[in-house]
């Protein structure tokens, strides 16, 4: 961290030789050889880039990631759980004589299409870890962090949420009766009606990806840094393959005629300064993954304005901290949210984070 840190004040061209009047190329060039020494140490010494990667220190870490390996090597067991949830391809059958009816998949295609996809979830999220710890992708990533967020010695932060803490907020009730809210016969081959997640800050893209490989959802995801973004969509085409197989299964599917659709579109674009670039993307959006613990309190509460004054009606916006505006009860008219229900789950940054839901009205 020391190295981290004096790398930082060089950058900025406060270390030796520098007059602290902003970064010249013999700043920039110091700053990496010092970013290089930190990460080559914690590679040969601390299983990782975590420690360079992450300015807190992360309670649980690998205890975390081995709970999440074992959740995606138990392929029977995640197909289980994932299986109670609300999936695109599916449509609500109703019961006789008041019988509270079921969930049904629409035909064998889209149950044996999310099937393939699924077992794509593994091999997604390793790949995501080893970008996390890639050399070359965290020096891009703390140069430009220190580019696009300048003036703190953090310049900007980073924090993991958990494959395991991931799911079970998006298993909460108030979230999965948002995305049923969604699929109906109507939604069935129609893209634009399959429920949609939107992520703000969306970091390597797990927010998006997880959802789509999982659940069939149309994703999106918006984050200020190219290296994120480009990585994001590196990330991504670990789905191409099972896409394409799926596709031509389809007899009339033409792949001259409409190319291959990522699993998740993701943006380069400051969700604040950028807010006419996000806002089109809010209007359908049926959760929305508020990645701003980390922001300033001014920038959480323009990105919580942009998305209450874009996104439809139902749609839930998810926080890792306390709404910023006013939460009224469930059934009432007050405030700007109502209340969605508060849960707790394991990120890097605290073992029981308090993550809040909040529903459009």
């Amino acid at each position: 961290k020391a190295l981290q840190k004096l790398g930082v004040l060089e950058f900025g061209g406060g270390g030796s030789g520098g007059s602290g009047g902003g970064a010249d190329e013999a700043s920039k060039a110091a700053a990496r050889a010092r970013f290089e020494a930190s990460i080559d140490l914690c590679h040969r010494h601390l299983n990782g880039g975590w420690a360079f990667l992450l300015a807190h220190d992360p309670p649980g870490l690998f205890e975390n990631l081995t709970e999440e390996d074992k959740i995606l090597t138990d392929s029977d067991a995640l197909a289980g759980g994932l299986s109670r949830m609300a999936s695109a391809g599916q449509v609500h059958e109703l019961g006789s004589e008041g019988a509270a009816g079921r969930w049904r998949w629409v035909d064998e295609a889209a149950e044996d299409r999310l099937a393939a996809t699924r077992a794509a979830l593994r091999i997604y999220t390793s790949r995501l870890h080893q970008k996390e710890n890639e050399k070359e992708f965290l020096l891009a990533l703390q140069e430009q962090m220190l580019v696009v967020f300048p003036g703190s010695m953090d310049a900007g932060s980073w924090g993991v949420t958990y494959f395991q803490s991931f799911f079970r907020v998006l298993n909460a009730p108030t979230i999965q009766q948002a995305l049923r809210a969604r699929l109906d016969e109507e939604s069935v081959g129609r893209g634009d009606k399959v429920p949609k997640i939107v992520v703000l800050g969306s970091a390597l893209g797990a927010a998006c990806v997880w959802p789509a490989l999982a659940f069939g959802f149309r994703a999106t995801g918006f984050d200020a840094l190219p290296c994120c973004v480009e990585a994001s969509r590196e990330l991504a085409t670990v789905a191409d393959p099972i896409l394409q197989y799926s596709n031509r299964k389809v007899k009339s599917w033409d792949e001259a005629a409409a190319p291959l659709t990522p699993i998740a579109d993701f943006v380069q674009a400051d969700v604040v300064a950028d807010a006419a670039v996000v806002a089109p993307s809010l209007a359908d959006a049926t959760i929305v993954w508020s990645n701003d613990f980390a922001w300033a309190p001014e920038a959480q509460r323009a990105a919580e304005e942009l998305a209450h004054a874009n996104m439809p009606s139902g749609g839930v916006l998810v926080l890792y901290r306390p709404p910023h505006l006013a939460v009224g009860p469930v059934g009432s008219k007050e405030g700007a949210w109502e209340d969605g229900g508060r849960l707790r789950v394991g990120t890097s940054w605290h073992p029981q984070l308090e993550m809040h839901l909040a529903v459009k009205r």
